[in-house]
């Protein structure tokens, strides 16, 4: 084959690929602006895009490009895929161009294998008998809300993303905080904070993920700790039964939320309706727990009531009732995306028997979910 040849194969594959991944970031971002999918030959205008979204797009395309995009080339290529074609054309993509966003803490969570295994029998003298709280709530569900709110107690000691559960031993744990580069190991700000020194081997030091809860128990004491790790969500079968294994009576709390809100403010990767599944599957499972020591509250509740909150908690632990005031402002780790799709059946059949309901706009195919009547 002539040299000529062997050029223009390879250019043509060059060139097929960087249409491919620019049609892939232009997609990805059109979706991350609007929330649902767009066909490609579709005009974006036409999709519903407004002039605000507009700029939200050129924005995040700048972003995913590493270069300015000027606000007028929506206006010369109107459909995704003439965008991908101008990007492809005029814009070099690169590997960290065209990877997808990176992953959070609990994307990776659920991507563990969830195994169905028989609970291990262990006998009660091998846990620990001191008091301990294990927070689970789902991604976007106002975790860090409520941790704050838990963290002003001075019986209380809040632990952040130790992200210890489900593993047996620390030296499983590198799998996953090895994974994210943003994330910032609360094992080691918890242990920095109680004893005021960094450890280089906690594997050596600890070894199991129990003697490493029992040291982190005995540094805290005489304050209960706070266990408050969002990714456990991803795999909460997993994670109580780890827990359960470790304390002797772990007291469990479920925090819910408005489905459409955790759906539009949590940090991952996996598209709506993906989300929207695991967060039927994550509640039902826990509405079917039979422990009998696990408190339920709702985000709405807590926003509003702070202090019926307060007292539930104190009178359950027991401590005494915090003096608490909640900021009704959104938290720093809430993207602020808007859901405006429409929720599945199971979703809002779920949703309405916790108490949330729907409020009919104007168009009568549109709804908005509404905090739930407070008692």
């Amino acid at each position: 084959m002539p040299l000529w040849s062997n050029i223009q194969n390879r250019y043509d594959i060059e060139a097929t690929e960087s249409r491919t991944d620019a049609l892939a970031v232009v997609r990805l971002a059109v979706q991350e602006t609007l929330g649902f999918e767009v066909d490609m030959n579709a005009p974006l205008m036409s999709a519903g895009i407004d002039s605000l979204q507009a700029t939200e797009l050129i924005t995040l395309l700048s972003d995913r490009l590493g270069t300015e995009v000027e606000p007028t080339v929506l206006f010369d290529h109107p459909t995704i895929d003439s965008l991908a074609n101008f990007v492809a054309n005029e814009y070099s993509l690169d590997e960290k161009t065209t990877n997808e966003a990176p992953k959070s803490l609990w994307d990776l969570y659920s991507e563990l294998k969830q195994k169905k295994t028989d609970e291990l029998f262990v006998p009660p003298a091998a846990k620990s008998a001191r008091r301990a709280v294990v927070l689970l709530a789902f991604a976007g569900s106002g975790c860090r809300d409520i941790l704050s709110t838990l963290g002003s107690h001075q019986q209380l000691c809040v632990c952040e993303d130790l992200c210890l559960m489900p593993f047996k031993t620390l030296a499983e744990r590198p799998s996953i905080i090895s994974s994210t580069e943003t994330f910032q190991d609360g094992l080691i700000s918890t242990i920095q904070a109680l004893r005021n020194c960094e450890i280089p081997d906690m594997t050596d030091l600890f070894g199991s993920v129990a003697n490493t809860y029992r040291a982190l128990q005995e540094w805290c004491s005489p304050r209960i700790l706070v266990e408050g790790t969002e990714a456990y969500s991803a795999v909460p079968e997993q994670s109580l039964s780890e827990a359960k294994s470790i304390f002797l009576d772990p007291e469990i709390m479920h925090l819910l939320r408005n489905p459409k809100e955790c759906v539009g403010n949590a940090q991952v990767v996996c598209d709506f309706v993906e989300l929207e599944k695991k967060w039927v599957k994550f509640t039902k499972f826990m509405l079917q727990l039979e422990e009998v020591n696990v408190l339920r509250w709702r985000y709405e509740d807590l926003k509003c009531n702070p202090l019926h909150f307060s007292r539930a908690i104190a009178s359950r632990l027991p401590i005494a009732a915090l003096d608490c005031t909640v900021d009704d402002t959104s938290s720093s780790y809430e993207s602020g995306r808007v859901y405006d799709g429409t929720l599945e059946a199971d979703t809002r059949a779920l949703a309405w028997g916790l108490g949330y309901k729907l409020s009919q706009r104007d168009n009568i195919s549109d709804f908005q979910w509404i905090k739930p009547n407070l008692a």
